[in-house]
């Protein structure tokens, strides 16, 4: 029998991403850490994984966008010899030569190499390390001084603070899967828009305050996860993160959510959103709550699927046969559902 589990799960399956499972996307990893290791010889390097590809949090990008693997690079330079431009300089003409200046760009935080006609694009961060701690080199190529730094940054211990936030194996699967039904959505609802929620705001969010929900069935033996109620939970324990900041150039309060890095540096992963983008999160998050309770109080499975493929998009499975409150009031299946 159908449920509300089961359509999640589905959903869950059908927008994960294992970039072991894009081929397309290891390959273009590939060429470009060979360029990197072979063409670069100023200093020693190796690479290691970052983001959602090493939190096994990845999504696969809507339609008209870009399969992405972030990727970190550790450097043996002297942070106060070296400045980050000069080694992010070197780094770029390397992989100029190969790839063509259309296609390399300097950012802030890495360097980005795109493959157009992939749909592909790999983001290398530069860490140069010193007595055992991370600097990212932070700045753009035509950056002025004040904006290029060696920024202290621990991408491991991240990762790893995801990744163990949830001791429990299927916890863990859990917790994952919430993550990625919020990726999905927030890509969705701030399509187009510039210093939009992040992954890595959601992740770090639920680090912190994901509650697993699942019963024993005593009958069976099994446990059973419930999903969207794991979903509503974090998504309301978001809402009411908000708090009033004043903003003095509108002489109004604003509704802002502060999610601070768990290592260093430390910094809100939303500074950079404005006050009324903030504004226009909290809506969007309180318009999903909203469809989440209405999709758990209806006996209606058809409809509660509606209701849910408004928010999470035409790859949420909607369910056309119509179920008796009955039949649909355990909302949940058997607990033998593919690894997250």
């Amino acid at each position: 029998m159908a449920t509300l589990q089961s359509q999640f799960i589905k959903f869950h399956d059908t927008i994960k991403l294992d970039a072991d499972d894009k081929k397309v996307l290891i390959e273009k990893r590939k060429e470009v850490e060979e360029i990197i290791n072979n063409d670069v010889s100023e200093f020693e390097k190796s690479f290691f994984n970052q983001g959602s590809y090493s939190t096994h949090t990845g999504i696969l990008p809507l339609d008209d966008g870009d399969y992405d693997l972030d990727r970190g690079l550790r450097i043996d330079v002297d942070r106060y010899s070296n400045t980050p431009k000069e080694i992010k300089k070197i780094i770029f003409n390397a992989l100029v030569t190969k790839f063509g200046e259309n296609n390399v760009k300097v950012k802030n935080p890495c360097v980005t190499v795109s493959f157009p006609k992939d749909n592909v694009h790999i983001d290398i961060a530069l860490y140069c390390i010193d007595d055992d701690n991370y600097f990212l080199a932070r700045g753009k190529l035509n950056s002025t001084d004040e904006n290029t730094r060696w920024e202290e940054a621990d991408p491991v211990e991240l990762t790893e603070k995801i990744n163990n936030a949830m001791e429990n194996s299927e916890d863990r699967k859990q917790f994952r899967r919430v993550i990625r039904y919020l990726k999905r959505w927030k890509d969705l609802k701030f399509k187009n828009q510039d210093n939009k929620p992040t992954g890595i705001g959601i992740s770090v969010f639920a680090v912190n305050n994901f509650t697993v929900c699942k019963k024993e069935d005593y009958l069976s033996g099994n446990t059973i996860y419930d999903d969207i109620s794991a979903l509503r939970n974090l998504v309301n324990t978001m809402i009411n993160s908000f708090s009033d900041t004043y903003d003095v150039d509108r002489n109004l309060f604003y509704p802002r959510l502060k999610v601070f890095l768990p290592v260093k540096p430390c910094t809100d992963v939303y500074e950079r959103v404005s006050n009324i983008q903030m504004e226009a999160f909290k809506n969007k998050l309180e318009k999903l709550r909203d469809s989440l309770d209405e999709a758990i109080d209806s006996t209606d499975l058809s409809e509660s699927t509606k209701i849910l493929s408004k928010q999470f998009g035409d790859d949420f499975p909607i369910t056309e046969q119509k179920e008796t409150a009955e039949n649909f009031g355990t909302r949940a299946i058997i607990s033998d559902y593919p690894s997250a």
